[in-house]
């Protein structure tokens, strides 16, 4: 009982945060997604098994810089298709700094600190590029509040039609709760929902709208699976202790770190 209530006011409190965040402005998303990249790279350098040392600290400087390149907000239009550059540099900054600071099994450590800068900076970076498309569009909160909003309600849908129908797993292997029957679920519900979604804040026409639920949905899915491999990798239970009864930051965003990217690219084609 005592974890329930600790889980439910931690998720109360993050999703206040994330709401007020992204309603009061690009500056506020822009620094609270800092704070949560800060956190969210120190776990995916835990699970990927980052030594401790100057290396790792070289790479937490250089997955800040490159939020920081991404995600802040300017005047004028940062070009999508600076992004890929500015990976690629990073990078590179990292292969610089290797030849000072891994002394072993260099290729290792620096495919780890590749995975680290794709899968813990860019996604969080973009989405706070979602709601002004980096200045290719006026500021519209809702675009990044609803793919939160479609994240949750696929994880509630998908999460009761387990419970109620799920007997095929799918991918025991990985997650042994997670079924078919409730992917199903959540999917189809998750599509009803958008409906009123759309009728709600309209944006998009429904069959646009339809579309970023679906991909929502398949991408959130396969971000709460490889989180789920990569921790059951690091053979630990949780990516971190930050959030109470919660876990680590990987642990609430898996979702999302997947889901974001096809999430903005998919709008950019839309608009």
């Amino acid at each position: 009982m005592n974890n329930l209530i600790t889980r439910t006011l931690t998720g109360s409190v993050l999703v206040s945060a994330v709401a007020g965040a992204i309603f009061a402005g690009s500056w506020w998303l822009f620094a609270l997604f800092f704070i949560v990249t800060f956190f969210a790279v120190n776990e995916t350098m835990k699970l990927m098994g980052l030594k401790q040392g100057p290396f790792r600290r070289v790479l937490l400087l250089i997955s800040l810089a490159l939020y920081l390149l991404i995600a802040i907000p300017t005047q004028g239009r940062l070009q999508t298709e600076w992004v890929p550059p500015l990976i690629a540099m990073s990078a590179f900054l990292m292969l610089v700094s290797a030849l000072w600071l891994v002394r072993e099994d260099t290729l290792n450590e620096l495919g780890r600190a590749f995975f680290t800068l794709v899968y813990a900076v860019v996604p969080f970076a973009l989405a706070v590029r979602i709601p002004t498309g980096g200045g290719l569009w006026e500021g519209e909160p809702w675009l990044l509040m609803s793919l939160f909003i479609l994240i949750w309600a696929n994880d509630t849908f998908a999460y009761l039609f387990g419970i109620m129908f799920g007997k095929h797993r799918l991918f025991e292997r990985i997650s042994p709760k997670k079924s078919w029957e409730g992917w199903i679920g959540g999917l189809i519900m998750t599509l009803a929902f958008t409906v009123v979604l759309k009728a709600t804040i309209g944006l998009f026409s429904t069959p646009h709208w339809l579309l970023l639920a679906s991909i929502t949905v398949i991408f959130g899915t396969f971000g709460d699976l490889t989180e789920s491999l990569l921790k059951r990798s690091a053979g630990i239970k949780d990516s971190g202790n930050i959030l109470p009864g919660h876990g680590g930051i990987l642990d609430r965003f898996d979702a999302m770190i997947l889901a974001a990217p096809f999430y903005y690219f998919c709008i950019i084609l839309i608009y």
